[in-house]
């Protein structure tokens, strides 16, 4: 859905355009705390876990890297298309690095951290979190600036490109609900008799490279 989004085609259209330069990295963020609240003060209260829910059983797909680490491996890939001298064909082309993983008692992963390297030619840096409140911020590096996103995935409200020591914040405006953009593309490639759906949508190749790096990073040591 988030590829569809207003603040994804103006990024897309900044790096494309040349406004940062050649790229070189990505922070990318996603983290919610599922697991305590605040109860007084600067106690916290232990939330109550639905065990047989899909988010903390093992069996249903449950943990944060398939739940929310999905959001920046796609954002990830998206943007090493840009780079013309990349050419993702399968995981060969990536490698995983520094892999961190915290596990809750019912066996699903809580807390992680994964450096992804493509090609050699760009890296990302991605922490996903049932723990953590690490918000869903991301920072794009080029060798001219970088790219401020202070929401990647739902309601983005500005982003700020960084650039001779200068800050640029760019204002985003939503006229609609954020799932509408998703619908009104479909539909648009249905009318238009069109069997695939166009940048920066993900392609099916895409979404089976997603996954494939998905399973590594779960079923690493």
């Amino acid at each position: 859905m988030y590829r569809f989004s207003p603040q994804i085609k103006l990024i897309t259209d900044l790096i494309e355009n040349d406004e940062i330069g050649d790229l070189i990295s990505l922070d990318s963020l996603f983290g919610i705390n599922l697991l305590t609240k605040k109860k007084f003060f600067f106690f916290k209260k232990k939330k109550k876990i639905d065990i047989n829910g899909r988010l903390f059983n093992p069996s249903l797909g449950g943990g944060c890297i398939l739940d929310l680490g999905c959001y920046p491996v796609s954002f990830s890939i998206l943007l090493s298309k840009i780079i013309s001298n990349i050419k993702l064909n399968n995981t060969t082309d990536i490698h995983l690095n520094n892999i961190k993983k915290e596990y809750h008692q019912t066996g699903v992963d809580i807390d992680s951290y994964l450096e992804l390297r493509i090609q050699n030619l760009f890296k990302s840096k991605i922490k996903a979190s049932f723990k953590e409140n690490y918000g869903n911020s991301s920072i794009i590096r080029g060798k001219k600036g970088s790219i401020l996103i202070d929401d990647t995935w739902i309601n983005c409200k500005k982003i700020t490109i960084i650039k001779d020591k200068k800050k640029i914040v760019n204002q985003i405006n939503y006229v609609k609900n954020i799932y509408s953009y998703e619908i009104e593309s479909v539909s648009k490639t249905i009318l238009e008799n069109k069997n695939y759906i166009e940048f920066p949508a993900m392609t099916f190749e895409e979404s089976k490279l997603n996954m494939k790096i998905l399973d590594k990073w779960i079923n690493a040591k």
